[in-house]
């Protein structure tokens, strides 16, 4: 498995270049599987502009879900001090919204 991780945040004029080359890697006769994660838009992008032939699997994690694991782990950080209340206010809000946006291709 060749897994890349948000493919979104990989740079837009470069990431074409990345895609064939997995193309290239994956025409070879091996066993090799890609998975990638991105944002919605990347879908588009994959059909458009790829010889890449892709499942794409939408997954929503429930917003609870997310806010409960990251409660978790602020609660448990070992360097309390080093965060005030207005940070993890910012974190328990930003981080499950856009969470809740990601996308796997197979």
């Amino acid at each position: 498995f060749i897994c890349v991780d948000a493919l979104d945040e990989f740079v837009e004029e470069q990431r074409a270049g990345l895609l064939l080359s997995l193309h290239q890697i994956l025409e070879k006769p091996s066993n090799t599987k890609l998975f990638l994660t991105g944002r919605p838009h990347i879908g588009s992008e994959l059909k458009s502009n790829t010889p890449l032939h892709t499942s794409i699997v939408l997954i929503q994690p429930l917003f609870s879900d997310i806010e409960m694991h990251l409660a978790t782990k602020l609660d448990t950080d070992p360097h309390p001090r080093a965060m005030d209340n207005r940070l993890r206010s910012e974190i328990m809000t930003k981080i499950p919204q856009e969470s809740c946006e990601m996308q796997f291709y197979c």
